[in-house]
């Protein structure tokens, strides 16, 4: 393992290096990977990505993390708490397993609830947060899996595939995660 920061079951979570660069530029330059995201959906280079990865190194308020397999090392995706508000101890939780092979193998749900432990009992938060597009109904699901509840949705909030879908907004509270 490379300087693991928090375990799990199949992965664990380390700092992004600067070796992450080529997998997140491909993962994020891959129209099947970023159709689901909230991202402006534009090409990637070298330069930003690097700019970027210095960006959120050096912000309070985001946390951002490898996801890598245990049994190999392989850095499968990224996981991150954003917007981190310490007066109201809220973050927003994004992930992304970048590699198409791995997806539905439970890499992404292990990697949400090892932040979310991050989260809750190292920063003290109270509550997490997300946003998913209505159509990653395995995101939905996977989210679901991990605790989170259907707070609301923001209709017709997002254009993909040449029509608007829906955000759903979802939620979790320490006291639930606690009560898992």
């Amino acid at each position: 393992m490379n300087y693991p920061f928090r375990l799990g079951q199949k992965i664990y979570l380390r700092a992004l290096e600067e070796e992450d660069i080529e997998h997140c530029l491909r993962w994020f330059n891959d129209p099947l990977i970023t159709r689901h995201l909230e991202s402006d959906r534009v090409p990637l280079d070298r330069k930003s990505q690097i700019e970027h990865m210095e960006q959120t190194r050096k912000d309070p308020k985001q946390v951002v993390m490898a996801i890598c397999k245990d049994d190999n090392d392989l850095h499968i995706g990224n996981v991150g708490l954003h917007n981190i508000s310490l007066i109201d101890r809220t973050a927003k939780i994004d992930v992304v397993i970048g590699e198409r092979t791995l997806h539905h193998k439970g890499f992404g749900s292990e990697a949400i609830k090892a932040m979310c432990n991050y989260g809750f009992k190292t920063l003290n938060l109270n509550r997490l947060y997300l946003r998913v597009k209505s159509s990653n109904h395995n995101a939905i699901n996977c989210y679901k899996k991990c605790g989170f509840i259907d707070e609301g949705t923001l209709r017709q909030h997002s254009f993909e595939d040449g029509e608007y879908v829906n955000l759903v907004l979802m939620g979790l509270l320490r006291e639930e995660w606690e009560a898992q």
